[in-house]
């Protein structure tokens, strides 16, 4: 990994990206956040129902090496508590774990309770030998910090790209945006939609075309989202090295190709501001629509609801469900 190019004043990673991009990597991420942010240990405390105490107390500790295994995350305070944060990443299931370390709590403590923090929402609870064990997923963790109160805070900003990165999470499913200039339609047809900082990882893009004429005006297409990097327009170029990490195990027929108009869409310039972030979507071949859809018209109340009117807001995404709503044809391929 280069962590800094010629020509470039920074690094286009931030300092969580050096972890790696494994489960061991975002436990560990998530250990420091919440080791030098009080708010953010808090916050996740309350989600494991325990009030908000005194921070000086409470012991943090990463991979402690105990007779049952390693543990991922360790949380301690004056014996009164005690908790145990196992993470799994991608499809991996909760299975021995949940009772793994039963032994390994200290008996003396009058809360005991296991968290088992994965990609899978599993609303599983249980209470065992005074135990318990609770389940949470990742995105209840970002959408907690996902907000204005955090976001001023430029770790948990980073702690947020890093873990969109290494999770790729889903449950916003098709982002929808305007595209009228004329500079960033030609950065969509290489396949690159580019916006003003944005947090989140869609699973889809869908450009509501305006600067067209009324026959063709409306969301014409819908591309998968294979990745999305937050940068600086000098300094994005840096990040081609990752490109191929978009794909993980998938072999595309025109990955190459798909590269290339990838480096194109991201050489494009349009009056920006070279200090300011932009969030870039790389997308996989779109897939084109018979006939455009267009947003709610009208002036009465409640138009838009689940959709899109008048105009779009700023990361502005809808579920499959509710696009498919509007879709009256089958979807052709280009």
């Amino acid at each position: 990994m280069i962590l800094k190019y010629p020509n470039s004043n920074s690094s286009p990673y931030n300092y969580f990206d050096i972890l790696g991009d494994n489960e061991n990597a975002l436990s560990k991420a998530f250990a420091y956040l919440i080791s030098v942010n009080q708010d953010c240990f808090f916050e996740f405390l309350k989600l494991v129902g325990i009030r908000k105490t005194d921070y000086s107390k409470y012991q943090i500790e990463i991979q402690k090496n105990r007779d049952a295994g390693i543990t991922d995350i360790e949380i301690t305070d004056n014996e009164k508590i005690h908790i145990i944060v196992e993470c799994k990443i991608k499809g991996g299931k909760v299975d021995k774990q949940r009772t793994q370390y039963n032994k390994e709590f200290d008996n003396k403590c009058e809360k005991k309770i296991l968290c088992l923090l994965t990609e899978i929402h599993d609303s599983n609870y249980s209470s065992e030998n005074e135990i318990e064990v609770i389940t949470l997923s990742w995105r209840d963790i970002v959408d907690e910090f996902d907000n204005k109160t955090f976001l001023s805070n430029e770790l948990v900003k980073n702690f947020l790209k890093f873990s969109e990165r290494i999770l790729k999470m889903n449950t916003k499913e098709i982002l929808i945006q305007d595209l009228g200039d004329e500079k960033e339609i030609q950065r969509y047809n290489c396949s690159v939609y580019r916006t003003g900082e944005l947090h989140g990882a869609p699973l889809y893009f869908a450009p509501y075309f305006t600067k067209q004429n009324k026959d063709t005006e409306g969301i014409k297409s819908l591309s998968k989202i294979l990745g999305i990097i937050t940068a600086k327009p000098n300094e994005i170029g840096n990040f081609v090295e990752r490109f191929e990490s978009f794909f993980d195990k998938k072999e595309l027929p025109n990955k190459k190709e798909l590269i290339e108009k990838w480096k194109k869409g991201i050489a494009i310039k349009n009056k920006e501001n070279e200090n300011k972030l932009y969030t870039y979507y790389f997308l996989e071949e779109e897939f084109s629509f018979k006939n455009p859809l267009k947003k709610d018209g009208g002036i009465e109340k409640g138009r838009g609801k689940n959709w899109i009117a008048a105009a779009i807001p700023k990361n502005r995404c809808v579920s499959f469900t509710d696009f498919l709503k509007h879709i009256p044809e089958l979807m052709s391929e280009k």
